[in-house]
């Protein structure tokens, strides 16, 4: 008779980790401060599959590709988070406020210079993900009050502030930095 074997979980998440491909942006999300519904969005953009009008006209959903912000351009990831005039113009204000020299750029780009800017250790790394992440998140959810509530949310800036100091300050090693940004 065969003895049973005794169940060990630690064995099967060693086999998961090392069958899981490692993908470039896994840093973005490790040890990030945000809210666990913006590191989802964070995750879904990084997957490409957040259902932007481009995707959904993919999958035979609408025919609309329009941007629901600007009403320009095509409704793609990259042009939602990173080229439309709109939101660039919030991107733009929420980096200036935690003292970030940089213009947003297409999306494989913004998340190559996010990667390096996180790379080093310290609190302007853990500030710019927590940043990174609840200004994606409130631009999908501003997106979305676009597309099914027809309107447009004015004080998204603050939103996206108050989100990053309430997350942020649960932090030690950053809010000190939070509060000098606060004044």
């Amino acid at each position: 008779m065969v003895a049973a074997q005794k169940f060990n979980m630690k064995q099967i998440y060693d086999v998961l980790i090392e069958e899981s491909p490692k993908v470039s942006w896994r840093y973005l999300l490790h040890r990030n401060l945000a809210r666990p519904r913006a590191l989802f969005t964070t995750w879904m953009l990084c997957h490409g599959r957040l259902p932007t009008k481009d995707r959904l006209t993919k999958l035979g959903f609408i025919q609309d590709t329009v941007c629901s912000i600007c009403q320009n351009d095509a409704e793609t990831t990259a042009h939602l988070f990173f080229n439309c005039r709109r939101l660039k113009e919030i991107w733009q204000a929420i980096l200036d406020w935690i003292e970030v020299t940089h213009t947003p750029q297409e999306l494989t780009r913004e998340l190559h210079w996010l990667l390096q800017s996180i790379s080093k250790k310290g609190w302007k790394a853990k500030i710019l993900k927590l940043a990174f992440s609840e200004t994606i998140y409130s631009l999908w959810q501003l997106r979305n009050a676009t597309v099914f509530d027809s309107s447009y949310k004015e004080n998204t800036i603050n939103s996206i502030v108050n989100s990053i100091t309430y997350r942020g300050w649960k932090d030690k090693s950053i809010r000190k930095h939070l509060a000098r940004l606060m004044m």
